[in-house]
């Protein structure tokens, strides 16, 4: 927010102050600086003015003050790793939550997939088959009808043999009786 960028401002001007030794300046600016920083909780800010607290109480040789500064320096340091640390490991931990969920994604996809395959080969065999068998029944079928065909013809033909035969026995019969 704007007010940060204040609190970062009044700090660099306290910096400005240090380095040309208007430790009055610095320590002015610092704790303006300070006051925003503290109230908004800009733990980045705050690390900046315990260590320029430090230096500028260490310079006054408040070496009471300036250790208190130094120790604030050193929790707030460890305050913001700690976060930093934390938030690391939580975007870590998101990153393998997130891969891990890919990865059994991913499986899942090649599994439908795959099922999806086997799933195709055996209609294709089932097509296959049934194919299959309408030749084999149209095979039959034309069979069966050809040997019915094949059967009349035969009782036909047996019929005119039948015929011929009775004929012939008449024929011989008579000629028999003429010879006799």
């Amino acid at each position: 927010s704007n007010k940060h960028g204040i609190a970062e401002s009044y700090h660099s001007i306290a910096m400005v102050y240090f380095k040309i030794n208007d430790i009055a300046n610095a320590e002015h600016y610092n704790s303006a600086s300070f006051k925003i920083a503290d109230s908004l909780k800009l733990t980045s800010v705050l690390l900046l003015n315990y260590d320029l607290f430090y230096q500028i109480y260490s310079d006054k040789k408040d070496y009471a003050l300036a250790l208190q500064y130094f120790r604030n320096y050193s929790l707030q340091k460890d305050t913001i790793y700690n976060r930093q640390f934390h938030h690391n490991m939580a975007e870590l931990q998101a990153k393998y939550e997130i891969d891990r969920l890919d990865k059994l994604r991913e499986i899942a996809n090649v599994n439908f997939e795959n099922k999806a395959k086997e799933i195709k080969i055996q209609r294709i065999y089932l097509i296959i088959i049934f194919i299959l068998m309408l030749i084999f029944g149209i095979l039959v079928y034309f069979d069966v009808k050809s040997r019915i065909k094949a059967n009349k013809q035969l009782k036909k033909i047996n019929q005119e043999i039948i015929g011929q035969k009775e004929e012939l026995t008449l024929a011989n019969d008579e000629l028999r009786k003429s010879e006799a």
